[in-house]
């Protein structure tokens, strides 16, 4: 699998690449780099912690393009796997 997230990355700059017409458009191209590292990940863990990432990432761009009421939606997908991680890999790790 780590040839085809290679070849995922290289599809997604060389699409993205085609796109960009201010700065920022940069900005959605990393997003889905940072996506496909998530979907290849072993463990959960690091799973959330790339989505983290990729709704940080997207959080700014979103700033960035004015799309306002997507803040919302990559907000609460952060917080959701903020959550997780602490319910999941945190908490049960003390017990």
């Amino acid at each position: 699998p780590n040839i085809l997230c290679i070849g995922f990355a290289a599809a997604h700059i060389a699409m993205g690449v085609q796109s960009i017409h201010v700065w920022y458009d940069v900005i959605p191209v990393a997003a889905a780099i940072v996506f496909t590292v998530a979907m290849v990940q072993p463990s959960p863990f690091f799973y959330r912690v790339c989505r983290i990432i990729n709704g940080s990432v997207w959080t700014v761009y979103c700033v960035c393009a004015g799309a306002y009421t997507m803040i919302l939606t990559q907000v609460l997908g952060i917080v959701s796997a903020v959550t997780a991680i602490w319910r999941l890999d945190i908490k049960k790790k003390k017990e």
